[in-house]
């Protein structure tokens, strides 16, 4: 079963991870928040993580892994674009995360 690894601390990395959890595979994928794992805390990478089958992603791939998992194949279709503009995109946003949407953590479902 694949983990995603995400900031419950962050109020848009809850809300993106409650959009996915929405989806119908979202059973199929445990969603971990960061802060407990400390061994993921002190590898320094500030990312989703999206670990499966001994694979690990990070930044933009781990974001478009969990959506194709739970939202669907549609979502493959972000692959297109390339990866370091991606993954620019995604580091831009996580760098400024806390200023442009708050810290305050939503409460998740269960």
């Amino acid at each position: 079963m694949p983990n995603l690894y995400f900031d419950r601390d962050c109020s848009f990395c809850s809300r993106c991870v409650a959009f996915i959890q929405r989806g119908k595979g979202a059973e199929k994928v445990r969603f971990l928040p960061i802060q407990e794992h400390q061994d993921l805390l002190q590898s320094g990478v500030d990312s989703l993580i999206w670990m499966d089958e001994g694979r690990t992603e990070i930044y933009s791939t781990a974001v478009i892994r969990a959506m194709v998992s739970c939202r669907g194949p549609l979502w493959k279709l972000l692959f297109l674009f390339p990866k370091p503009i991606r993954d620019a995109v995604y580091k831009w946003v996580a760098r400024n995360r806390y200023r442009l949407f708050g810290s305050k953590a939503c409460e998740l479902p269960n």
